[in-house]
């Protein structure tokens, strides 16, 4: 932490703590990073970061030096195993949408009602699901998480679409800071899940990294994308400010 703090930062975003999935082989190798977001339960600790424990001994090291901690945080689906999901999961009734796989991505429904890459969806039009998911967001604040960010955010519908509520349940967990995965397309509603949380200005970024790459990253472009994007969501600076930081500094 010491490191991290002389270098300026003030802030660590970890991988997912919840529950990971091992392979047919038992392999637990650290390759295999993409487990972590292949959520089997969502309680904190695995065996590719460490206990719950662990993690509560990071937090109170990290708050000694005043960096603060954010969860990447996996509520939208589980694995596609469907043998590795926990009893805990699966006994909650009505707790998928199944593992359909999304064929439309220019449809909100498809895109939010069924599985991404055939890992089981969780219906988080479910009440029990979203106090399944809330209690572990509260848990992790109270071993010691600041902040999160939500993976997949563009998966779960937004208040009122389907009847959902979702957002409004789980955002409420007592975290100092949210922002949400949000990679913009033409069905993203990213202006509307901006008025929820801050957002990742996907776009931007690639913007900066084709810019980078052409050798053309002048910064009256940069601003000039800014101020159309500013123009066309509808978004204001305050929201922007956060997502610019992140596509400069955390991509």
């Amino acid at each position: 932490m010491q490191a991290i703090k002389d270098a300026g930062y003030t802030s660590v975003q970890t991988s997912p703590i919840n529950q990971v999935i091992v392979d047919d082989g038992g392999n637990k190798s650290l390759k295999n990073w993409y487990y972590q977001y292949q959520p089997i339960l969502h309680t904190i600790g695995h065996y590719q970061l460490g206990t719950e424990e662990e993690f509560k001994e990071m937090n109170r090291v990290a708050d000694q030096y005043s960096i603060k901690i954010i969860v990447d945080a996996v509520l939208n689906h589980t694995t596609s195993d469907y043998n590795q999901i926990s009893q805990e999961i699966k006994s909650i009734p009505n707790w998928t949408h199944g593992n359909k796989e999304i064929k439309n991505w220019n449809d909100r429904y498809d895109v939010t009602q069924n599985a991404l890459l055939g890992l089981y969806d969780l219906n988080t039009k479910n009440p029990q699901i979203q106090q399944y998911l809330l209690k572990f967001l509260k848990t992790a604040v109270a071993d010691g998480a600041d902040s999160f960010r939500y993976d997949t955010a563009k998966h779960i519908e937004l208040p009122g679409e389907y009847g959902s509520n979702f957002w409004n349940v789980i955002l409420n967990n007592g975290s100092e800071f949210q922002y949400g995965e949000v990679l913009q397309d033409s069905i993203s509603h990213e202006a509307d899940y901006s008025k929820l949380m801050s957002v990742s200005a996907s776009n931007y970024g690639n913007q900066i990294r084709n810019d980078l790459k052409d050798r053309c990253a002048a910064a009256g472009n940069l601003m000039n994308y800014l101020t159309q994007q500013i123009l066309l969501l509808g978004l204001n600076l305050t929201i922007l400010m956060p997502m610019m930081i992140f596509v400069l500094v955390g991509q």
